[in-house]
């Protein structure tokens, strides 16, 4: 096989390699004179942005002066070409323009508090009194266990008493009301009474808080008790009663 003699174009040295597939179109001896080539400053430049001749000292591609000159052009090129943006806001649906071509929704203070609400909160704001719209139900349960009596207030007796049913709760009187917040009222004067009577612990008592922990676990109203053994029934269903509600069961 004949070899194919050429000079380097950096290093001006001769270099002896075989005549194969693409031996001709060789101009450099190896891949550092290559580099150096690509270094090599044939003739000044104007700069694309500010429009002042320059010579390239690292690389004869260099288009810019500097990196400023980089970045001001591409910003230009990218940005202020195409102020002011047009856009429409994702919740009020109304045009508006703006300087930012990110920008998603208008500057209100209503639709600002809205995409935050739906972003980040997941989920709507709700009316403090959406519950007095509630059924209102009373019921009274009693745990053989402990000999305690359980009454509290909901809008869906029947998911609440399974719940209770779980932790040996048994249903013993149920009284609807014409909604919740006149249940929640009806719940009150009797939890008042009962803590007069005695019959009921205290809100602030942390020791029977503590003592209840394991028995109602996740649910809420540890206080809202009555002492079975200070108490007999009927004299409770009595109490119940004077409540004015209409007994179901």
């Amino acid at each position: 096989m004949k070899n194919y003699i050429f000079v380097c174009e950096t290093c001006n040295k001769k270099n002896t390699i075989p005549r194969v597939k693409g031996a001709l179109q060789t101009r450099y001896c190896n891949r550092q004179c290559w580099n150096v080539a690509q270094r090599i400053v044939k003739q000044d430049k104007t700069c694309r942005n500010c429009n002042i001749v320059f010579t390239p000292r690292t690389d004869k591609r260099q288009k810019y002066c500097t990196r400023k000159c980089n970045a001001e052009y591409n910003y230009k090129k990218t940005r202020i070409n195409h102020l002011p943006y047009q856009k429409v806001c994702e919740i009020c649906k109304i045009s508006f323009t703006t300087k930012r071509y990110n920008q998603l929704i208008c500057l209100s203070y209503e639709c600002k508090q809205k995409r935050y609400r739906t972003k980040y909160k997941r989920y709507e704001p709700v009316n403090p009194d959406d519950y007095k719209q509630k059924d209102g139900y009373l019921y009274c349960m009693y745990n053989k266990k402990y000999n305690i009596y359980k009454i509290g207030i909901t809008y869906n007796p029947n998911y609440r008493v399974q719940r209770f049913e779980r932790i040996d709760f048994l249903l013993k009187a149920l009284y609807k009301f014409k909604n919740k917040h006149e249940a929640l009222l009806a719940e009150q004067e009797f939890y008042t009474e009962a803590e007069n009577r005695g019959i009921s612990p205290n809100k602030k008592d942390r020791e029977n808080n503590e003592f209840f922990d394991t028995v109602f676990k996740s649910y809420a109203g540890k206080t809202e008790i009555v002492y079975a053994e200070m108490i007999k029934f009927h004299e409770l269903r009595t109490m119940l009663n004077s409540l004015k509600g209409e007994l179901i069961n």
